[in-house]
């Protein structure tokens, strides 16, 4: 790979200017004027990460017995707007929610929702991931997207039953990275060990794992935000990852209007966005 440090800056550019993600975060803001949204969340603001609440556990599990039972990417055997509202409201109107909206200063849409599973020990052989959603994720990067973009990262089940996990580098190491040219790096030039291209460029890193329980989420800021997954020693490591973004309407809005689309998102794409702020 050749280190590229204009990389990041210009994905950057794509979504926050040329697809309007910028604009819509203002108008969103704009929208809320006036309300009292709380203190920062310290961590997510200055880390990029930090666990939370989702839902009880008895939650987690019931939304895990309305999936299918593939491996990979995989789908809600109940896909009625009715089960998506109960299954996403503990989340988005508890400690999630309000996490999100102290983060964004506005209320928050989610645009997306993905579910993985994986089956603990299947790579453990080659050492190598082997399909294409291990290579994207288990390698360290970076996710394509508006800069103000989070994902919310839902454990469906017990860390103890599959020992798998998911890996941070904070945000102002994630930047020195950046700066070397490693933060968007295509699917083949990734890599599990960054410890090299740290000491060519003059620093250290640490790592920090996080292995949520049952019903607990890691909320993060993935476009400026090192990770990558740990892939389970057993057993299933399922989870649920919801599409967060700052919106003028509230999360039970959207997903009334366009509960199909959310759920057709489950690669968590961003379009490119039709409003722009107007400027007198």
């Amino acid at each position: 790979m050749v280190p590229d440090p204009t990389r990041a800056a210009m994905i950057a550019l794509r979504y926050d200017r040329d697809y309007g993600y910028a604009d819509h975060h203002l108008m969103a803001m704009m929208a809320a004027k006036g309300r009292d949204f709380g203190p920062l969340p310290v961590d997510l603001a200055a880390k990029g990460f930090e666990i939370a609440r989702a839902f009880p556990a008895e939650h987690a599990r019931e939304i895990l017995s309305r999936l299918d039972p593939n491996e990979g990417i995989v789908r809600l055997l109940d896909d009625s707007f009715d089960f998506l509202r109960w299954a996403l409201h503990p989340a988005c109107e508890g400690e999630i929610g309000s996490r999100l909206r102290a983060l964004f200063r506005s209320e928050f849409s989610v645009t997306g929702i993905a579910f993985r599973r994986k089956i603990g020990g299947v790579s453990k052989a080659s050492g190598k991931p082997g399909d294409a959603y291990e290579k994207s994720s288990a390698f360290w990067h970076c996710d394509g997207g508006p800069t103000t973009h989070v994902k919310v990262l839902i454990y469906l089940a017990e860390a103890s039953a599959h020992d798998g996990g998911t890996a941070y580098i904070d945000r102002s190491t994630t930047e020195l990275f950046k700066a070397a040219g490693y933060l968007f790096p295509a699917s083949e030039d990734r890599t599990m060990d960054l410890h090299g291209d740290a000491r060519k460029a003059g620093f250290d890193y640490r790592e920090t794992l996080l292995k949520p329980e049952c019903g607990e989420a890691i909320i993060f800021q993935p476009s400026t935000t090192l990770h990558r997954a740990r892939l389970p020693e057993r057993g299933e490591r399922v989870t649920m990852t919801l599409l967060c973004l700052p919106s003028a309407k509230s999360w039970a809005e959207r997903i009334r209007e366009e509960h199909r689309a959310v759920l057709d998102n489950h690669s968590c794409g961003f379009p490119p966005l039709q409003g722009r702020l107007q400027l007198s």
